[in-house]
């Protein structure tokens, strides 16, 4: 069980935890292009929020990593769980405000009780507010404290669109806290009856490799890092394991390539029709399905790379449906559908 080493409680453990794995984002926080939002050298201290989270143990953490360069506000109820300021061990209390309106906050009316929380937040903020905010409120268990999971199930399952993880027949290894945007792709080897399906695990991006975080890195340096890591953990003596690989990625000026790619192949278990086939670089080919577009560079800008741009690349996925022509084996494309030659016009008219 994680206790609460030198500080108030374990609440304080769990916040350094998720400080430390999301890069110190809650202690040194950063805007989308990842400069930093508190600047030291403008007298800028960090301010942040905690409500309903008595004794305190989030805001002990804050005040213990950033000492007197931080301000804290907190909001609870008094009573048996109250902010218990005296017992800060590693931190100073007089860096932290509670707040209890002018009636005390008493829960009867939590909007108004939120609203009088905000005005007093901006007024001691410059009207600036804060730069994270804290919340862990519950309900009393007290006598019934095995019941706690079934008790508590609507708040928990309400932060899930899924009700339970959904695990995949694949079999790989990767290092541990290692975090990846992936695609299965059902790669085929060969054509005919002697042709072999395998799923293979295609990277589209990496976050975290190995406990390094890499989003910030440009997404061309993110690419190139995933096909370092993917060199790091292929075992191809292995033939039992999924193969892994990086995505193949173009710029969008060199969108043809992706095109003079595409052939008509005779797909076991489609009946001898010839169907729509992608064939990479190692000769193994897949049934495309479409195209993700990533942006890469910052707006307004149009073209060129970016340094400052970490992290804050997006991403469309362009489905290939019925209608769409990417082949000339094709059927008459849609008009009133995005084809292969309406892309490609467009490119070389914007092309600079």
């Amino acid at each position: 069980m994680i206790q609460g080493v030198f500080f108030l409680n374990r609440a304080a453990m769990k916040m350094a935890n998720m400080d430390f794995v999301f890069d110190r984002i809650f202690t040194n926080p950063w805007d989308s292009c990842g400069k930093p939002l508190v600047k030291d050298r403008e007298a800028e201290l960090l301010y942040f929020a905690d409500i309903c989270a008595g004794p305190g143990g989030f805001s002990e953490y804050v005040l213990w990593r950033k000492k007197w360069h931080a301000k804290g506000f907190g909001m609870t109820l008094k009573g048996p769980n109250d902010f218990k300021l005296e017992d800060f061990y590693s931190a100073s209390s007089e860096l932290f405000e509670p707040y209890y309106g002018e009636g005390g906050i008493d829960g009867d009316n939590p909007p108004r009780e939120h609203h009088c929380f905000l005005d007093f937040v901006l007024d001691n903020t410059n009207g600036k507010g804060v730069h994270f905010l804290r919340a862990d409120g519950s309900f009393s268990m007290d006598g019934r404290e095995n019941l706690g999971e079934i008790l508590s199930k609507q708040l928990l399952l309400c932060q899930f669109s899924h009700d339970r993880w959904v695990k995949l027949d694949l079999k790989t290894e990767l290092p541990q806290d290692t975090l990846l945007s992936v695609e299965i792709v059902h790669e085929l080897k060969g054509e005919g009856k002697a042709q072999r399906k395998m799923s293979d695990i295609h990277i589209l991006d990496v976050l975290v490799l190995n406990g390094s975080n890499v989003w910030e890195q440009h997404f061309n340096r993110r690419i190139q890092l995933a096909e370092k890591f993917v060199k790091a953990v292929s075992k191809p003596s292995w033939s039992d394991t999924n193969p892994i690989r990086v995505k193949e990625v173009y710029r969008l000026e060199e969108m043809e390539k992706i095109f003079v790619r595409l052939e008509m192949k005779i797909i076991k278990g489609s009946s001898s029709i010839p169907k729509l086939s992608y064939t990479g670089r190692d000769n193994q080919h897949f049934v495309p399905t479409g195209l993700y577009m990533i942006r890469t560079v910052n707006e307004p800008s149009m073209m060129g790379f970016s340094e400052a741009l970490r992290g804050s690349s997006s991403t469309i996925r362009k489905e290939w449906g019925d209608g769409i022509r990417v082949h000339d084996s094709q059927k008459p494309q849609d008009p009133d559908r995005l084809s292969k030659e309406d892309v490609l016009s467009f490119i070389q008219t914007h092309r600079t």
